[in-house]
């Protein structure tokens, strides 16, 4: 659909057409499938059902898009969409939460994926528009240090930021690690038994524990370098969501 958008030429927008997910008012522009957002192990999935699939950037593409849309249809129904799943995925929980936070995660406790609502804004009339930009400026406050551990989830950002990160910027001859950065503070398992991929080494050392002690979610963060498993950063599973809120944000001020 980017294509369309840059060339103009009406042959793009029609394999978009045909690709899109949405042929109702009541599609979805992503699905985390059988298995999971991510994809693992789809390979083996027959039924497509089964197989997670994400269009938020076409979707934000033709919703965005310079030229003459000529599918009206599916333009009509892409906007219910992006209205019905930004409630139904993310906003519509902020109520219900102590946090106010609208990222829905399950996996990283930092990521803050607001596409959605991004999308739901820009199409938005003004009540909504104004409604939407609180709570994207709410769940931005949260990764700032409006959170239990006080702290700013990001390397380098403030003086309560996140030092020891799983990540680069220890050997370049300047303190601590490269800024901007934050890590998806894991609980998981990866490998049994292996330092850097098994979270209940640190998950062990906890009083009260873990799983009955009360502990808020945000707080599996540990001032630690090593576990990846707790620590890593990554573009695409802890930093995506924010870059897209902050630019976002950003754009809109």
């Amino acid at each position: 659909m980017f294509l369309y958008n840059l060339t103009g030429d009406e042959a793009w927008e029609k394999i978009f057409a045909e690709e899109s997910m949405i042929k109702s008012p009541k599609s979805m522009l992503f699905s985390k499938g059988r298995q999971g957002f991510f994809g693992i192990g789809v390979t083996n999935q027959f039924d497509k059902s089964d197989v997670p699939f994400c269009q938020h950037w076409a979707a934000a593409a033709y919703l965005t898009c310079p030229h003459p849309r000529h599918y009206s249809e599916l333009y009509q129904n892409l906007k219910a969409c992006v209205n019905a799943q930004a409630e139904a995925y993310n906003y519509g929980h902020v109520a219900n939460r102590p946090s106010r936070r609208a990222a829905n995660d399950s996996r990283w406790q930092t990521s803050q994926n607001l596409q959605l609502v991004m999308l739901a804004h820009y199409i938005g009339d003004k009540a909504r528009r104004q409604q939407l930009e609180h709570i994207m400026y709410t769940e931005a406050g949260w990764a700032m240090g409006r959170n239990p551990g006080n702290i700013v989830e990001m390397t380098g950002l403030g003086e309560r930021h996140i030092t020891d990160v799983y990540t680069t910027g220890r050997n370049d001859g300047t303190p601590e690690s490269h800024p901007g950065q934050t890590p998806f503070n894991g609980t998981e398992t990866w490998s049994p038994g292996h330092n850097g991929g098994d979270a209940r080494i640190l998950l062990n050392q906890m009083y009260p524990s873990w799983t009955d002690g009360g502990w808020p979610r945000q707080e599996s963060y540990f001032n630690q370098r090593y576990f990846w498993v707790n620590g890593e950063f990554t573009p695409r599973e802890t930093m995506r969501g924010k870059m897209a809120l902050l630019a976002y944000l950003y754009a809109i001020r």
